[in-house]
C-alpha cells in the first residue's frame, strides 16, 4: 500500500515538485520532463493543484511558484531540533535570502551537482556552504572589515524584501556610511562596494556573525534526519 505523502517538502513526487518550483517556476509539463525525461505530467499536475489549493504552491502567469512560509516553517523546525532559534529579525533575513536570487542560483548549482530529491536537504546544505564560506573569509580577512561592521537591523526597512542582493548602490552606501562614518568615501571603498553591489554579494556579506554562526550548523540537518 503506498504510504500517505504528510509532508510536502520532504516527501515523494510533491517534494520534488516544490524543490523544482523553488528554483524556478514551473509547469506540470516542465517538472514532468524533469523527472521522468517524457510528458507523463498528469500526476504532476494533479499534484501541484493539491499543493496550491493547501497553501505550498501560488499559480502565476506561466505556472506555479513557491509559496515561502512552508518552507521558513520548516528551516525553522531544524534550527529546534538544533537547540537554536531564531529572533525576529534572523527570521525576515532568513526569508529574504531564500528569496534572493543568488541564493537560488547557488541552489541550482548544487542541486545539479548533487541531485537533491527535496528543498530541505538542498537549502541546508546551501544556507550552511554559504555561511561557513563567508565566516571563513571574515576569519582570513578577505572581506573589507566595514562591510559587516554595521548593524543591518537598523536599516533592514531601507531595502526590499526582494532585492536583498540587488541593493542600489546610494542605499548600500548609506548602511555602510551610517555605521563607518567617513572610511566609506575613499574611493578604494568606492570601488570595493560597487564590485560587491554588482556580483549581488555585498548583504551576504554584511550579515551579522551570530547569525551566520547558526546557518552553518544547518549542515548537520542530514544527520538529524534520523531522528524526525
Amino acid at each position: 500500500m503506498t504510504r500517505k505523502i504528510t509532508n510536502y517538502l520532504i516527501e515523494g513526487i510533491p517534494a520534488k515538485i516544490y524543490l523544482y518550483c523553488y528554483l524556478e517556476p514551473q509547469t506540470a509539463y516542465t517538472v514532468a520532463i524533469q523527472l521522468y525525461r517524457k510528458p507523463m505530467y498528469s500526476t504532476i499536475y494533479r499534484w501541484m493543484l493539491v499543493m496550491a489549493r493547501d497553501g505550498f504552491l501560488e499559480k502565476i502567469d506561466h505556472g506555479y511558484s513557491v509559496k515561502m512560509p512552508p518552507l521558513v516553517k520548516e528551516i525553522n523546525a531544524v534550527f529546534k531540533l538544533l537547540g537554536l532559534d531564531l529572533d525576529k529579525f534572523e527570521r525576515d533575513l532568513l526569508l529574504r535570502i531564500l528569496i534572493s536570487a543568488r541564493i537560488k542560483k547557488q541552489a541550482r548549482k548544487l542541486s545539479e551537482q548533487n541531485k537533491y530529491t527535496d528543498i530541505l536537504s538542498l537549502m541546508c546544505k546551501t544556507l550552511s556552504q554559504m555561511a561557513s564560506s563567508i565566516l571563513e573569509a571574515r576569519e582570513l580577512k578577505r572581506i573589507p572589515e566595514y562591510t559587516y561592521k554595521c548593524d543591518l537591523s537598523e536599516y533592514i526597512d531601507l531595502f526590499g524584501k526582494e532585492k536583498f542582493d540587488d541593493v542600489d548602490y546610494q542605499t548600500a552606501m548609506k548602511i555602510l556610511r551610517i555605521s563607518n562614518g567617513e572610511g566609506i568615501n575613499h574611493k578604494k571603498n568606492e570601488q570595493q562596494v560597487k564590485k560587491m553591489l554588482d556580483s549581488g554579494a555585498l548583504l551576504f556579506l554584511a550579515l551579522p556573525q551570530s547569525f551566520l554562526d547558526k546557518l552553518s550548523k544547518l549542515a548537520a540537518y542530514d544527520a538529524l534526519r534520523v531522528r524526525r
